[in-house]
């Protein structure tokens, strides 16, 4: 996640005015602050000191603000946001941020709209020391903010199960009720046998870095809606709207820059030892021998062929890149998302490489900071002067690379316990089932997990421990431990002893237990009577019974009726 610009009265920081270049301004920033359903306006005037970092998921910033509070001294100003703002509660802020004074060739101007959330919050009390009472006249409160997802999210660490879902589906279980998000990706509305959330807490890993990684794993595009103060997932950038034409007297300076380019190949490498396959991915700027392997272990061939084109859309050159320095607030408000162009007509040189490319908003920077010697002034106003600086990032609007926030990739798979499930035979039995996958064609058992409300999943029907040549199906209710992905599960061991397979310590034996039932069921043994080792089969069926036993100069047969009880 991006961190909040650094707050320019922490301890050691100079002075905000001493920070900032760039030109002087006068701007209204409309702001208000709901805690507990209580909106608290702000006049733009006591703004002090703004910090905006745009980007096309998001935004992050602090500002600074100065009220007023001398209804005790004489005055006619109360500080009614102390109270509520010293409490633990939810903030949110509303934020909307505009020049006063336009150039003349500027169009009707939409101001910058921001709704966000407060992460971190100070106050400062101005004493006043020219008066024998040290009366506080005058606080300055401080806070910090980014955009919902990225607050809430990013403390959100659920474990949950999923069953026959899409992945629409899961991510709107967790919006709450700040946040809004839209879809345009088809391969999230499809449903999925299984979707598993492993967030722990102590992992590091929060829903925000989930739905970051798994859309970069799958080339999607989270974006953020400045307008609509909503989230957008689709499957490729926007591309509409009407490109803005920025003057050249909007901009200071100009920068070209080229990011790093990959010099891998991709390969995809199957070790299924009955499908292996390996599969290079053609990149033209890959260096001779220098590849990126995704190492696969799937019956499936399509799995690796959708993972070859996968990686296709991942394995990116990006485009030229423009970083702009403005001189003065731009004629038209700029966000990202927002198509822009340059015209050589709007007072720009004609061979300038940014003259006759549509390019989009990457991100925007602001910050704009009032003189510290004008902590009182313009404090019921709309607007206050500052010194501002904006810098824009744009990309080619064609440029296929995503840019995403920094995330931490989700640690998988997670060990659950679940219980086998069996339709065959009778309640209670110890029948085992192999279901065959209508689509893949592969065996499989079915598990049922407790923990979230009996879900069942699927996990290959394959030898979990000891030879292939022991053909040892686990059977109805059997537990076991479940290794979850987030797509898929396998059954990692089992986890329990079959009622009567257990000896007791005193004959040191070992036991194989057949059947589904103790009416229906085939022992086989081997312990010990004293030191003598001693060889049990033994059948029953019902009141049936067989029974051979090897022990020392012995040989025992005996077929009989057990009589009832």
């Amino acid at each position: 996640m991006t961190a909040p610009p650094q707050d320019p009265g922490a301890s050691g920081a100079p002075e905000a005015s001493d920070q900032v270049a760039g030109f002087t301004d006068r701007l209204a920033a409309a702001l208000t602050l709901t805690i507990g359903g209580q909106a608290h306006v702000i006049p733009g005037g006591s703004v002090k000191d703004l910090q905006l970092d745009l980007r096309s998921y998001g935004f992050t910033g602090s500002l600074s603000f100065v009220v007023q509070d001398d209804a005790a001294h004489g005055g006619s100003f109360t500080d009614a946001l102390l109270a509520e703002f010293l409490k633990p509660d939810l903030i949110e802020l509303s934020l909307e941020l505009s020049a006063v004074l336009v150039s003349p060739e500027a169009g009707e101007l939409t101001p910058i709209s921001l709704a966000g959330l407060v992460t971190d919050k100070a106050v400062s009390e101005v004493l006043f020391r020219q008066l024998s009472d040290l009366p506080v006249l005058i606080r300055r409160y401080r806070v910090s903010f980014a955009d919902p997802a990225q607050v809430l999210w990013a403390q959100h660490f659920p474990c949950q199960l999923y069953t026959n879902k899409s992945m629409v589906d899961v991510i709107n279980d967790h919006l709450g009720d700040k946040l809004t998000v839209t879809y345009d990706f088809s391969a999230l509305s499809e449903s999925q046998r299984m979707v598993f959330l492993h967030l722990p807490r102590a992992a590091g890993v929060s829903f925000w870095d989930f739905v970051s990684w798994y859309l970069d794993e799958r080339a999607g595009v989270l974006s953020y809606d400045y307008a609509a103060a909503s989230y957008l997932i689709a499957a490729t950038k926007s591309e509409a709207g009407t490109p803005i034409k920025l003057f050249g007297d909007d901009l200071e300076r100009a920068e070209l820059c080229l990011p790093a380019v990959p010099r891998y190949a991709p390969v995809v490498l199957n070790s299924n030892a009955d499908a292996a396959r390996s599969e290079p991915v053609t990149q033209a700027q890959a260096a001779t021998g220098i590849r990126s392997d995704v190492l696969l272990r799937t019956p499936i061939a399509q799995d690796v062929d959708d993972q070859v084109a996968l990686q296709r859309k991942l394995t990116v050159v990006p485009s030229t890149q423009a970083h702009l320095w403005f001189a003065r607030m731009p004629g038209n408000t700029l966000v990202p998302g927002a198509l822009v162009e340059l015209p050589a007509a709007n007072r720009w040189s004609s061979e300038s490489a940014l003259v006759g490319v549509t390019w989009r908003v990457r991100g925007l920077q602001l910050r704009a900071s009032a003189p510290s010697t004008a902590h009182d002034r313009d404090l019921q106003l709309p607007s206050t002067g500052y010194r501002v600086e904006v810098r824009a990032q744009l990309e080619a609007k064609a440029e296929a690379q995503v840019e995403r926030p920094a995330f931490r990739r989700p640690v998988y798979p997670g060990l659950v316990e679940g219980k086998v499930v069996s339709e065959q035979g009778q309640d209670g039995e110890k029948t085992y089932q192999v279901n065959r996958d209508a689509d893949t064609s592969l065996d499989e058992y079915h598990v049922k997990v407790p923990l979230w409300d009996n879900q069942v999943v699927s996990a290959p029907h394959e030898p979990i421990l000891g030879s292939g040549n022991l053909y040892l199906p686990s059977y109805r209710d059997e537990r076991v431990l479940l290794a979850l992905e987030v797509h898929s599960a396998e059954i990692a061991r089992l986890l329990e002893w079959r009622a009567g397979a257990p000896l007791s310590m005193d004959v040191q034996g070992q036991h194989l237990l057949f059947g589904k039932s103790d009416d229906s069921q085939t022992s086989v043994n081997h312990v010990y009577d004293g030191d003598k080792p001693v060889f049990n089969v033994a059948r029953k069926n019902q009141s049936d019974t067989a029974l051979i036993q090897l022990k020392e100069g012995t040989l025992f047969l005996q077929v009989k009726e057990q009589e009832q009880g």
